[in-house]
C-alpha cells in the first residue's frame, strides 16, 4: 500500500496495481489517457510486492537456477538505479538484490534482506552504510536480520532472535539506535515516525509517534521505547502501520485498527464506521477472513480468503474521483484474477 497507489500479487506470480500513476508511473506500466482500474504491471514470478511514496518494488523468483532478485520501478529517486530524475514506466531488476529473500519500501528508500541475513538499502538517507543517498544497493552492516522496515525518518530491523532495533535515519551517525527490544516479534512495520510488531505470543507492541493514538496504547501520547496494544480480541500475526493509524491481523481474519480517523481531507482509515479516533483497537467491519493487510497514509486494504480486496479510507482505487471521495468501512477494490 503506497501513499497514493496500490498493488497487488495475484496468485500466478502476476502483479496488478491501481490509484495515482502521477508522477512518477508507479503502477508499473504505460496507461492509456483516460483508462482506469487495475493496471497489470509488466512483471513475472512475483512471490512479493512492496509500495512507496512515488515507486513500487517486487522480489522475483524466476524458475531454478535463476536466483531471486528484486526489481522495482517509479521514482528514480527510490527505485532501480538509473539517470537521477528520469522514473521507469515499467519493472527493472536491481543489480545487487541476486539472491535476496524479502523486501520493503517507503517513502524515499527501499531495502532488502539477503540470503546470508544481511540488509542492503537504497534511496534517501539510509543512515547505516558508507553512503548516506545512493540509487545503487549499499550494504547496511547488519547481521542475523530476518526483516527490515524502512519508514521516512523512522527505520526498524527484526533480528532472528525475535529483537527488534529501530534507528532515526536522520540522526543515526551522531547518536546510534533509539532502541533495541527483546520483543521475540514475527512480524514489524513501521511509517514516518511510528512503528508496530506482533510477537510469537500474538500480542502487539507499538513505539513512536502517538498523539494520534497511533500507538494503542490507550493514550494519545508518544513513546520511544514500545509499549503493549491493549484490547485486541484474538492472536495477531501481522500488523501495519499507517501514517497516522496502526492496523492488526489476527489468526482467525479478523482485523483490527487504531490511532487516527482522518489524515488531513482524508477520514475513515479505522474502518469501524466511525469519525472518532481511538487509542485502542476497533475491529474494521465485515472483515473475518483476512489473509494479508497492508496500511498507507490515506487508506487501508486487506486481501481475502477468496481472493477479494477491500479497501477503506481514501479511493484511491476509483480514477477520476475526487480525493475528498472517502469510504469508512471496507469496500471492494477492482483486482480482476486470483489473489
Amino acid at each position: 500500500m503506497g501513499t497514493i497507489h496500490a498493488c497487488a500479487r495475484l496468485a500466478n506470480g502476476t502483479v496488478r496495481c491501481w490509484g495515482n500513476d502521477e508522477p512518477a508511473s508507479q503502477l508499473g506500466a504505460p496507461r492509456q489517457f483516460g483508462e482506469s482500474g487495475a493496471v497489470l504491471a509488466e512483471i513475472e514470478d512475483v512471490t512479493q510486492i512492496a509500495a512507496g511514496e512515488t515507486h513500487t518494488c517486487a522480489l522475483v523468483q524466476p524458475p531454478e537456477p535463476a536466483p531471486s532478485q528484486v526489481w522495482c520501478w517509479g521514482s528514480s529517486r527510490d527505485a532501480a538505479p538509473r539517470e537521477e530524475g528520469v522514473s521507469t514506466v515499467t519493472p527493472t531488476p536491481v543489480p545487487g538484490t541476486e539472491g535476496a529473500i524479502s523486501v520493503d519500501v517507503n517513502y524515499e528508500i527501499s531495502c532488502a534482506v539477503m540470503a546470508d541475513a544481511t540488509a542492503v538499502c537504497w534511496g534517501f538517507n539510509l543512515s547505516h552504510g558508507p553512503l548516506a543517498t545512493s540509487s545503487e544497493p549499499q550494504a547496511m552492516g547488519l547481521a542475523d536480520v530476518a526483516q527490515v522496515s524502512p519508514g521516512g525518518d523512522l527505520r526498524c530491523a527484526r533480528y532472528t532472535d525475535g529483537d527488534v532495533e529501530c534507528w532515526s535515519a536522520i540522526r543515526f551517525r551522531q547518536d546510534g539506535p533509539i532502541f533495541r527490544a527483546p520483543l521475540d516479534a514475527v512480524h514489524v512495520s513501521v511509517t514516518h515516525e511510528h512503528g508496530c510488531a506482533a510477537t510469537a505470543a500474538g500480542g502487539v507492541w507499538c513505539w513512536g509517534e502517538g498523539a494520534a493514538g497511533q500507538l494503542g496504547h490507550g493514550q494519545f501520547a508518544s513513546s520511544a521505547e514500545p509499549v503493549e496494544v491493549q484490547g485486541i480480541e484474538g492472536r495477531v500475526v501481522q500488523v501495519a502501520a499507517g501514517e497516522a493509524h496502526s492496523c492488526a491481523r489476527t489468526d482467525t481474519g479478523r482485523v483490527w485498527c487504531w490511532g487516527a480517523q482522518t489524515n488531513g481531507s482524508f477520514r475513515g482509515l479505522l474502518g469501524n464506521r466511525s469519525g472518532m479516533p481511538s487509542a485502542t483497537p476497533v475491529q474494521a467491519r465485515i472483515i473475518a477472513d483476512a489473509v494479508d493487510l497492508s496500511a498507507g497514509a490515506t487508506a487501508t486494504c486487506v486481501a481475502r480468503a477468496h481472493g477479494e480486496v477491500l479497501c477503506w479510507g481514501d479511493r484511491i482505487w476509483e480514477e477520476g474521483q475526487p480525493f475528498n471521495a472517502l469510504d469508512n468501512h471496507p469496500q471492494a477494490a477492482p483486482v480482476p484474477g486470483d489473489l
